[in-house]
């Protein structure tokens, strides 16, 4: 439910654009959970998202750097072999944490 309410129909430039009012309004929302830190957080995302898009011209081209533009394609015989971690994995995950103007 707070994804819906909080998404604005999953438009990161309206959720991006939530004031010190509307942040208020989400948190007197007794259908979503009112959890200041999620909402903060998803406000925060949808900013960091929109400065990757204007960063690489596409979210697309800026996930897709990370392996050359071209999927992984791996041959597991198991699933225990699937890995939680891999270098790219890790390299996007320190990229994110980046700030972005």
């Amino acid at each position: 439910m707070l994804t819906v309410r909080l998404s604005a129909n999953f438009n990161p430039g309206t959720i991006a654009r939530y004031d010190a009012p509307k942040l208020k309004k989400l948190m007197a929302d007794a259908g979503i959970v009112r959890n200041r830190l999620k909402i903060s957080a998803t406000v925060q995302n949808a900013r960091a998202f929109l400065a990757v898009q204007r960063e690489f011209g596409s979210f697309d081209a800026y996930i897709w750097q990370f392996v050359g533009g071209k999927p992984i394609v791996n041959a597991l015989s198991a699933s225990s072999q699937i890995q939680a971690r891999t270098d790219e994995s890790d390299k996007m995950s320190r990229d994110l944490l980046k700030p972005r103007v």
